[in-house]
C-alpha cells in the first residue's frame, strides 16, 4: 500500500493538513478505565494509538471501529516487518519502525522529517519517487542552512601520475573545510570532492576527525635496481673528467646504491633509493650528459653547474631516461612483518597500498612521536557519523592559521598542566619534569589505544605517589588535568581531516584547481580522468575559484547525500545518489 492508495494523501496539500493534525495532537494510548493493563506489544501499541489519534481528527465521523481497522490497514500490524504502510511517512512511528528491522538507512530518513518543510520530500523518497523526494528535500534545506563547507585534497603532479598509474588515490588524507578557509600546503593541486561521496553515513570506512588525525601516510614507492645494475653504471661512469676531487667516491656511493636496491637486498631501498636520486645530481652525472651531448666546457660554471637554464632543463629530461637504464619499470614498496619478523617487498598496487595504509592504527599512525598540542588533539580526536555534525562542528574551524603548539586560549598544554599541578601544590614554578612526565605518559598510553580519561587518571597517580603528598585530592586533580586535555581537542583547527580507509576514484573528485605553471601533461591527466580543471593565478584567491566553479560541491546538512544514498539502495541501483 502506498501513500497515494489513502484518499486524504492524494495531493502534497493533503498530507500537509494531517501531518499538521497529527502534530497537534498528543499520542496517548485508548482509555480502558479500571481494568488492569496487559502489556502490548510494539505494534499493538502502534496500532491503538494511531486509532485514537485517527478518531480524534475526525476520520469515520469518529467511529472507533473504522479507526481501529484503518489504523491495521495503515500499519500492517500483522506483518510489522513489512515495508508499505503508511506508519513508514509519520515521524516517531516511521523511526520505532525502521529501528524495529534493524534499518539503519529507515531511521536516518525517519530524521529527515523534522527538518523544515522536508516531511512531504521523505515521503517521496520513501515512496520509491527518487528525484522528486531529493529535490524536495534539498530546496527546504537550502533555504534553513547556508552551503559552505568542502572537502579538499592538495596533491602534486608527481603524486597524480603516480594515482593514474595505479588507478586511484589510495587513503587520501582530505582536509574538511569551510569554503572561505583557506587550504595551503601538501602540494599546488586542489581536488574538489563530491560530498556524498565521503559522507560517514553512506560508507562506514569515510572516516572523519575532528582535528587533523596525524593518519597514516603512504608508503614511498621504489624502483628496484636490474640485475648487474650496479657493475654497468662503473663501467659507463669510468673515465668521465670533473673537476670534483671526490668523482671516484661519488661513483662508489652510486654503485652502492644500486647494489642495495637489489630485490633480496635487507638494507631498507627507500634509503638506498634516495641515495642514488643524490647520485644524479652530481657534476658526475652532469658532465657525462655534456659529453653524450657533445657540449663544450663552457656551459658549466667552476662548480660544474650549468650556466643556461635551458641545459639545465635538457639535462633533467636526460636523467630520467638514464635512470631508466638501471632501475625496474615497475615500483614496489617495503615494510617490516612484526609476525615474520622481515622486511617485505610487494608491489605497489592499489590494493597492496591500501592495506597497508589500513592496518596501521589511524590516530596517530604517521608516526611522528610528536609532543605538539597538535599531535595530542590527533590522539583525542573524536569522529563524525555523518554530514550534519560535521557542519554543525563547523565554528571550531578557524580563518587564521592556528599554530602547531597553540591551543584556542593562546597557551599550551604544557602551561596549562603546569598551571593546575602549581595550584594543587604539587609542583613549584620553576618545576618542569612532572609536566613532562604527565604529557610523555598521556601520550604514550593514546598511542597504544587507551581512552583520555584513564590515560589521566594513570598520570596523576603516578604523580601523587612521586610526591608523597598524602593530602592530595587525587579525584579533583584529575578532573582538572582532563578538562585541560579536552579543551585542547575541542580548541581550534585549521580542517578536519577526512581519511576513507578504501581506495579512491578520481571520479569521486569533480575538478581541480592547478597553478598557472602546472604542466600540461598534468592537466590533460585530469582531463582525461574526467575532472573540471580550473587554472589559477596568485592573485585569485582558492576560495573565489571554488564558489565560482564547484558550488554544487560545497555542502550543508548532510541527510540528502544519506536519504540518497538509502533511496539508491531500496532502488537496487544508483540513481539515489545520481540524482543529486
Amino acid at each position: 500500500m502506498r501513500a497515494d492508495d489513502v484518499n486524504v494523501f492524494e495531493e502534497p496539500s493533503a498530507l500537509e493538513s494531517f501531518q499538521s493534525k497529527l502534530a497537534a495532537v498528543p499520542l496517548r494510548q485508548p482509555d480502558v478505565g479500571s481494568i488492569e493493563p496487559i502489556e502490548q506489544t510494539s505494534a499493538q501499541k502502534r496500532v491503538q494509538g494511531l486509532a485514537s489519534l485517527l478518531q480524534r481528527v475526525g476520520y469515520g465521523g469518529g467511529d472507533p471501529r473504522r479507526s481501529f481497522q484503518m489504523s491495521q490497514k495503515l500499519l500492517r500490524t500483522f506483518d510489522p516487518y513489512q515495508q508499505g504502510g503508511i506508519g513508514e511517512f509519520l515521524p516517531g512511528f516511521s523511526y520505532q519502525l525502521a529501528q524495529e528491522r534493524g534499518d539503519k538507512f529507515g531511521q536516518l530518513l525517519s530524521t529527515i522529517d523534522l527538518l523544515p518543510g522536508a516531511a512531504i520530500g521523505t515521503a517521496a523518497l520513501k515512496a520509491g519517487k527518487a528525484g522528486k523526494g531529493i529535490e524536495t528535500l534539498a530546496k527546504s534545506q537550502a533555504m534553513t542552512e547556508p552551503k559552505d563547507m568542502v572537502f579538499l585534497h592538495n596533491t602534486s603532479p608527481d603524486k597524480l601520475a603516480l594515482y593514474d598509474n595505479i588507478g586511484g588515490l589510495p587513503s587520501p588524507s582530505i582536509a574538511v573545510t569551510k569554503a572561505d578557509t583557506p587550504h595551503e600546503g601538501f602540494g599546488n593541486i586542489t581536488l574538489i570532492g563530491k560530498p556524498e561521496k565521503f559522507d560517514p553515513a553512506v560508507d562506514p570506512r569515510n572516516k572523519v576527525y575532528s582535528a587533523d588525525a596525524y593518519t597514516p601516510r603512504g608508503p614511498k614507492p621504489i624502483r628496484l635496481s636490474k640485475p648487474g645494475a650496479a657493475e654497468q653504471l662503473a663501467k659507463d661512469y669510468a673515465g668521465i673528467k670533473t673537476i670534483d676531487r671526490d668523482a671516484s667516491e661519488t661513483l662508489e656511493k652510486g654503485t652502492f646504491a644500486l647494489k642495495n636496491l637489489e630485490k633480496d637486498s635487507l638494507y631498507y631501498p627507500e634509503n638506498r633509493s634516495s641515495e642514488f636520486e643524490d647520485f644524479f645530481y652530481s657534476g658526475l652525472a652532469k658532465r657525462k650528459y655534456a659529453k653524450e651531448k657533445g657540449l663544450p666546457d663552457s656551459v658549466f660554471n667552476q662548480y660544474d653547474e650549468f650556466i643556461d637554464y635551458g641545459q639545465l632543463k635538457g639535462f633533467m629530461k636526460w636523467v630520467r631516461a638514464e635512470k631508466d637504464k638501471y632501475l625496474e619499470q615497475d615500483s614496489v614498496f617495503q615494510y617490516f612483518d612484526d609476525a615474520e619478523e622481515t622486511l617485505k617487498t610487494v608491489d605497489y598496487n592499489l590494493e597492496n597500498v591500501v592495506a597497508n595504509m589500513i592496518s596501521d592504527a589511524q590516530r596517530g599512525g604517521e608516526g611522528a612521536m610528536s609532543g605538539s598540542d597538535n599531535y595530542i588533539r590527533a590522539l583525542t580526536s573524536k569522529t563524525y557519523p555523518d554530514l550534519p555534525s560535521i557542519k554543525s562542528d563547523k565554528s571550531r574551524i578557524s580563518s587564521d592559521f592556528v599554530a602547531d603548539d597553540v591551543n584556542t586560549s593562546g597557551d599550551t598544554l604544557f602551561d596549562n598542566i603546569g598551571d593546575v599541578l602549581q595550584s594543587e601544590k604539587m609542583i613549584g614554578p620553576d618545576d618542569f619534569y612532572e609536566i613532562d612526565e604527565l604529557l610523555a605518559y598521556v601520550k604514550t598510553e593514546l598511542v597504544y589505544g587507551e581512552k583520555l580519561e584513564p590515560a589521566v587518571k594513570g598520570a596523576v597517580k603516578r604523580l601523587v605517589e612521586d610526591s608523597n603528598l598524602k593530602y592530595i585530592d587525587e579525584p579533583s586533580i584529575n578532573a582538572k588535568i582532563l578538562k585541560v586535555f579536552e579543551d585542547n581537542a575541542d580548541s581550534a583547527v585549521n580542517y578536519f581531516e577526512a581519511k576513507p580507509t578504501r581506495a579512491v576514484g578520481f571520479d569521486e573528485f569533480s575538478g581541480a584547481i592547478v597553478q598557472e605553471t602546472t604542466p600540461q601533461s598534468t592537466v590533460d591527466l585530469l582531463e582525461k580522468r574526467g575532472l573540471k580543471v580550473i587554472r589559477r593565478n596568485r592573485m585569485t584567491p582558492q576560495s573565489d575559484l571554488i564558489k565560482e566553479n564547484f558550488g554544487k560541491e560545497l555542502f550543508s546538512v548532510a541527510p540528502i547525500a544519506a536519504a540518497a544514498s538509502a533511496t539508491a539502495i531500496m532502488e537496487g541501483e544508483n540513481k539515489g545518489i545520481d540524482a543529486l
